[in-house]
């Protein structure tokens, strides 16, 4: 039936099912012709196609166009997607897009979306993006995932999205330190001379001597960085 859109959206399919080259070209034009008319199914493939170049070249805006259509019907796979897309083309505005899309997977507890939204947060790099990225590396963080660790620990040290919080800041780069320790991580272990230049900033009596005695767990890592830094607590604590 011409221009019936449940039509258009099977022959697609169909065509698409028997593969090869000219019943691809027609599983894209049927597709995207049911797609148009609002066929979710038929939004779905045809982005797909579009992503991949089949049937057609390869053309990443049409299928971003029509995996948010997807998205926006509520398709979960097309939600999770479309942020990816958006990465894909990039640029900051596309970022933004997939900033929106991805802070409600956030929301929802998906780690993968929680890590990502996190990084698109810091890339864009406004105070309000960077305070989100705090709040939810803060929760990854709070989950064990180390590399979120890391870059919390390092936003709090510097004051990027709110105060700067070195206490706070030694905690968690103490807690990568060891990790370091119990996996013979090295990658790992430089943290624990993040931690003790920390604690030389924080000084307070206590705390100098818990940060000498963390570096001296360290002793098979012998290094001029960890001598220098034996001389600078033992001069902090001097001082107090």
């Amino acid at each position: 039936i011409k221009g019936h859109k449940k039509a258009q959206a099977l022959y697609g399919r169909l065509c698409f099912e028997q593969g090869g080259d000219s019943n691809l070209v027609k599983a894209r034009e049927y597709s995207r012709l049911a797609a148009d008319a609002g066929d979710l199914g038929s939004q779905v493939l045809y982005a797909v196609m579009c992503s991949k170049g089949m049937g057609g070249d390869k053309d990443l805006k049409e299928t971003q166009k029509h995996i948010k259509k997807a998205a926006d019907q509520g398709d979960q796979n097309s939600q999770i997607k479309y942020p990816d897309i958006c990465i894909e083309i990039g640029g900051r505005k596309n970022l933004r897009e997939a900033q929106k899309y991805l802070k409600v997977l956030a929301e929802k507890g998906s780690l993968e979306s929680q890590i990502t939204y996190s990084e698109i947060c810091i890339e864009l790099g406004e105070e309000a993006d960077l305070e989100e990225a705090q709040k939810y590396l803060e929760i990854l963080a709070d989950n064990n995932h180390l590399e979120s660790k890391e870059k919390y620990a390092e936003m709090l040290q510097k004051g990027l999205g709110g105060s700067p919080n070195l206490t706070k800041a030694a905690r968690y780069y103490l807690e990568l330190a060891e990790e370091g320790l119990k996996n013979g991580n090295q990658a790992l272990l430089e943290n624990m001379f993040k931690y003790v230049e920390v604690s030389i900033k924080i000084g307070e009596e206590g705390n100098l001597i818990k940060a000498q005695k963390n570096l001296r767990r360290m002793r098979n890592q012998e290094s001029a960085e960890m001598q220098f830094l034996h001389a600078e607590i033992c001069m902090a604590l001097s001082k107090v």
